[in-house]
């Protein structure tokens, strides 16, 4: 009778386990799909916005505001490179910038996103070695964390 009472609160033990394990594979493949779903949202939501637009400058002012929107930035900014120069340039800048913003595109975090195709999230700005002061010198902004992705495919200059 003993041995029947812990076989019984063995599988009941193991059962238990086996539906928490289950259950938390199932949390977190809605997790995906809700994230799948908030992406495909907002790739709509782009298109519905851009497709009636005609210029370019406005177009990219649009997509750097939703961009900058759906990760909850303060500000975006959006740097093309200009292969003459060797630098990046804003293309677009949230805020009040007047004049445009250029930078080797080998310095700051911006160019090592550019030059090494690898997407950054840096908390403090200000601690990362690479992060180019004199810009919020300049502008009088005060940059916090910074979220950088390379928007073309690596390769293309």
């Amino acid at each position: 009778m003993v041995d029947n009472t812990r076989s019984a609160r063995q599988v009941k033990r193991s059962l238990s386990d086996t539906t928490k394990s289950a259950s938390e594979k199932l949390d977190v493949k809605l997790r995906a799909a809700e994230m799948q779903v908030k992406k495909l949202s907002m790739l709509l939501n782009v298109s519905r916005r851009v497709s009636n637009i005609e210029s370019l400058d406005e177009i990219l002012e649009t997509i750097v505001e939703m961009i900058s929107k759906a990760i909850n930035a303060e500000r975006g900014t959006l740097f093309l490179n200009d292969p003459i120069s060797g630098e990046l340039y804003s293309r677009v800048a949230q805020g009040d910038i007047h004049r445009e913003i250029r930078l080797l595109n080998t310095s700051a975090i911006a160019g090592h996103v550019f030059t090494t195709c690898e997407g950054v999230y840096i908390e403090e700005a200000y601690a990362d070695p690479r992060f180019e002061r004199t810009i919020d010198e300049k502008t009088g902004f005060k940059t916090n964390s910074i979220c950088c992705a390379r928007c073309a495919r690596c390769g293309a200059r």
